[in-house]
C-alpha cells in the first residue's frame, strides 16, 4: 500500500517514534508499504529550521537524505497539477504547506498518515 506521510509524521519516525500511534509505526515498520514523502514536506522543514523554528541533530541537507535512505521513503514531486488541485480546495486548512500536501493526496489517491483531524475535513483517508 502508499501512503503520503506528514511532516510531523516524519520528524517523529526519525528521532521521537513515541509520539507515534502503534497503527502507525506498525504501517511505517512494514517494508510492504511504499512510504513517500512529499517534496512540500522537505521544504517545510528547510525553512522552519532556517526561522529557528525546528531543531535537527545536523542541517536539512544531511537529515533529511539520510532519514529517507535509512527508512525508504520516496519523495513525491510537487507538479502543477497539485498546484492547480490545490486552488480547488476550499479554505478549511489555511496552513499552505498542509494545503499542498492535501491536493496531492487527491491527485494521487493517497491516504495520508497524519495526527492533523484538519485533513479528514476533506475527502481522503487519514490514518493515526
Amino acid at each position: 500500500m502508499r501512503y503520503l506521510i506528514d511532516t510531523h509524521t516524519f520528524l517523529w519516525m526519525t528521532d521521537e517514534v513515541h509520539r507515534l500511534s502503534p497503527r502507525v509505526v506498525s504501517l511505517l515498520e512494514d517494508r510492504n508499504n511504499y512510504l513517500l514523502l512529499s517534496s512540500i514536506s522537505v521544504a517545510e522543514i528547510g525553512i522552519k529550521y532556517r526561522k529557528g523554528l525546528l531543531t535537527l541533530p545536523s542541517p536539512p541537507a544531511i537529515f533529511i537524505p539520510q532519514k529517507i535512505s535509512y527508512h525508504i521513503i520516496h519523495i513525491l514531486p510537487f507538479d502543477v497539477r497539485d498546484a492547480l488541485r490545490m486552488s480547488e480546495l476550499p479554505l478549511i486548512h489555511r496552513d499552505p504547506f498542509d494545503r499542498m500536501m492535501i491536493a496531492q493526496a487527491l491527485v494521487y489517491e493517497l491516504p495520508v498518515i497524519t495526527k492533523d483531524s484538519i485533513f479528514s475535513n476533506y475527502s481522503l483517508t487519514t490514518i493515526w
